[in-house]
């Protein structure tokens, strides 16, 4: 019995300290304190779905969130669900990430279009947005401008129409289909929609 106890004794110390080291790295990460930029959130960008998603990925961490360390002499594992590996909140961890790039990638398109650079362009040079960062996103030093005024950013643009971004992998690839198929799929995303298009995929 006392070897016994012993071990579980030596098991608790090594258990604690791997689940403080995974927590205390685990809460530097950028989901907490997560919100969408001001670009991201105009109507005019078109990103209101990528930016509920990463909210409802970020609701559903703060759920799994450990405060405090179960009482390991009653239970071998902590409520987290550390395993001494990682919890249950790394389910959340990495989908975020993933959303948050793409929807990187989507705000990049969305600058990339012509009718878009042609109005900042033109905002530019009647002094309307003439700003360092807006030359250098004309100048294509970066693929965002920073925006200070988006107001007055999405009434100059409102009449140009926002990019849709479509992920072949997330709704196409995987699905045990041609290639006929898909390119049948993907005219009828590109049909349902009277926004410009952009295609990217994300590699497997």
């Amino acid at each position: 019995m006392g070897n016994q106890v012993d071990f579980y004794q030596q098991y608790k110390s090594w258990y604690q300290k791997r689940h403080d080291d995974w927590w205390q790295q685990a809460k530097q990460h950028e989901i907490w304190l997560w919100h969408a930029p001001t670009l991201s959130s105009l109507a005019v960008v078109g990103l209101q779905a990528s930016i509920q998603q990463l909210q409802d990925i970020q609701r559903q961490a703060k759920v799994h969130l450990c405060e405090k360390l179960t009482n390991l002499d009653f239970s071998a594992q902590c409520h987290c669900g550390f395993d001494g590996f990682k919890a249950t909140l790394s389910n959340h961890l990495e989908p975020f990430e993933q959303q948050k790039n793409e929807m990187q990638q989507q705000l990049v398109a969305f600058f990339r279009q012509a009718g878009i650079r042609e109005q900042i362009q033109q905002a530019y040079h009647e002094d309307v947005l003439n700003t360092p960062s807006i030359r250098d996103y004309l100048n294509e030093k970066t693929t965002v401008p920073e925006i200070k005024d988006s107001v007055l950013f999405e009434k100059l643009l409102a009449s140009v129409a926002p990019v849709k971004s479509i992920n072949c992998r997330t709704y196409f690839v995987g699905k045990n289909m041609g290639a006929t198929r898909f390119i049948g799929n993907l005219n009828e995303a590109i049909s349902t929609t009277k926004l410009t298009v952009t295609i990217f995929c994300n590699k497997p």
